[in-house]
């Protein structure tokens, strides 16, 4: 017994000193396992909050996300001060850390800062929520989550964008949804665009009759076509749409509602330009 506490007496030789603590490997490895049980805990409480305590409640998914964040990053700072006087290090002297971390944040990890305040922003102020369509940054999609730094897009090829939150609050976003009897409801457009030969009233009416026959279309609001331009090239046609559904299941909509109505142009021998 004494031969093995001997082998193990090199966990508790100080490797370093932080303020007055002594910093030795036996409260360097209960510091990391602390964090990683702190981490997981801190994670839980949210799943806990946003999918089962707050799903009870009328608020929306959107809601129960943000509450769950700030609550999850509540514990993590309240559970990292614990972690650090339970080693017996004194968190006043980490005041030089801290601002040597301020001067990184006034330099390198500005845009990181700037992204977090913005997601702040973002999950309080709510300009987006998670289900809204949205055009931000060159990339349209749908909003599947909110995060602290980045808010994450499915566009309609399924594919997923990650957007820094700062672009929310430096650039234009246009927001295609409405709340719609009780549910997320986008509006999507369809450029048409035929030959000036054509009778505008026509192809106006073709264009609301197959959209009308379309069951995957919402037909409260209506379905609404609009002229944009009428030129020697021809006429330029814009169809407004309602409908629901996830963003690939709507491409499909969509692709199918464009194939149809160019299909019916072709069967009047009304030519595209």
């Amino acid at each position: 017994m004494d031969a093995l506490l001997t082998s193990l007496g090199f966990l508790n030789v100080p490797l370093f000193t932080l303020g007055e603590k002594s910093i030795t490997l036996t409260s360097l490895l209960i510091f990391v396992l602390s964090l990683v049980v702190l981490i997981w805990f801190a994670g839980a409480i949210q799943r806990w909050l946003s999918h089962r305590l707050l799903a009870r409640t009328h608020l929306d998914l959107s809601t129960r996300e943000t509450v769950g964040t700030l609550i999850r990053y509540a514990v993590l700072v309240f559970g990292f001060m614990v972690v650090m006087q339970t080693i017996g290090i004194n968190l006043t002297s980490l005041s030089v850390i801290a601002g040597a971390i301020g001067v990184g944040v006034g330099f390198g990890l500005q845009n990181i800062f700037s992204n977090f305040i913005s997601g702040l922003i973002v999950m309080f102020e709510r300009p987006v929520k998670i289900g809204d369509r949205i055009e931000v940054g060159g990339f349209e999609g749908d909003v599947v989550s909110i995060q602290a730094r980045t808010t994450t897009l499915r566009t309609n090829r399924g594919a997923t964008v990650i957007v820094p939150n700062q672009k929310f609050i430096t650039e234009f976003v246009r927001n295609w949804d409405v709340g719609l009897h009780g549910g997320s409801t986008t509006s999507i457009t369809l450029p048409v665009k035929v030959a000036h030969d054509a009778d505008p009233a026509a192809v106006e009416k073709l264009i609301l009759d197959i959209a009308a026959a379309e069951p995957g279309i919402l037909q409260s609001p209506p379905p609404a076509v609009f002229l944009l331009s009428a030129d020697a090239s021809g006429y330029a046609f814009e169809l407004q749409v309602w409908l629901r559904g996830d963003p690939v299941e709507r491409a499909k909509l969509l692709s199918t509602l464009l194939a149809a109505i160019h299909q019916q142009l072709g069967a009047r021998e009304i030519k595209a330009a």
